[in-house]
C-alpha cells in the first residue's frame, strides 16, 4: 500500500512540478530586455539608484539589478567593465579581482567580471562577491550586476550565472 501511495505521489509531482518549478521570464528596461528569474526570487521593492529592475533571492541575501547607462555604447566592453570596476574601488575595499572575460550571451556581445569586495558597516566588515556583465545597446549600454555574501555557495553561483545567461534583447536600440 505504501509503495502505491509513493508511486502516485511521484507521478503527481512529476506532472505538476515542472509547471510550478519553472523560472519566470521578466520583461525589463522599458521592454527592451528580458531576463529569466529562478523560482522563488522576487522583485526588489526599492531599486538601487539608476536601476530599471531588481530581483532578490528567496533568502534575501542576493540581488540582481539591470542598470542602463547613457553613452556607454560607444565604448568597448572592456572599457565599460573597467569603468564600473573603478567606481566600485572608490566605494568598497577590493579583496580580489577576477579575470576579465568576453563572449556572447544569446545574441549579445558582453563582457563579464567578478569582484570580491568588502564593505565596512560599523565595526564589521561585510564581504561580497559582485558578478558584472556589461553590454552595449546602440548608443547606450547595460550592466547586469549581482551581489551575494562571501563565501558563495555553488547553487547560488549557478542561479546568478543562469540569470545572466538568460538576458535577451527584445527591442532593437535603433527602434
Amino acid at each position: 500500500m505504501r509503495l502505491n501511495a509513493a508511486l502516485l505521489w511521484v507521478i503527481a509531482c512529476g506532472t505538476l512540478l515542472p509547471e510550478v518549478a519553472r523560472a519566470k521570464e521578466e520583461i525589463v528596461a522599458d521592454g527592451k530586455l528580458s531576463v529569466t528569474i529562478p523560482l522563488g526570487w522576487k522583485a526588489v521593492t526599492k531599486l538601487q539608484a539608476g536601476a530599471k529592475a531588481g530581483f532578490q533571492s528567496v533568502d534575501g541575501h542576493t540581488q540582481v539589478y539591470v542598470i542602463p547607462f547613457a553613452g556607454g555604447g560607444n565604448s568597448s566592453n572592456f572599457d565599460l567593465v573597467r569603468n564600473y570596476i573603478e567606481v566600485y574601488k572608490q566605494n568598497f575595499a577590493l579583496i580580489q579581482e577576477g579575470e576579465y572575460k568576453s563572449g556572447k550571451v544569446g545574441d549579445i556581445e558582453a563582457a563579464f567580471q567578478v569582484l570580491d569586495l568588502a564593505i565596512l558597516q560599523g565595526d564589521n566588515q561585510m564581504k561580497y562577491r559582485f558578478f558584472l556583465m556589461v553590454f552595449p545597446m546602440g548608443a547606450d549600454a547595460y550592466l547586469i550586476q549581482s551581489s551575494t555574501p562571501l563565501p558563495v555557495h555553488d547553487y547560488r553561483k549557478k542561479e546568478i550565472l543562469e540569470i545572466m545567461r538568460s538576458v535577451k534583447v527584445l527591442k532593437s536600440p535603433f527602434d
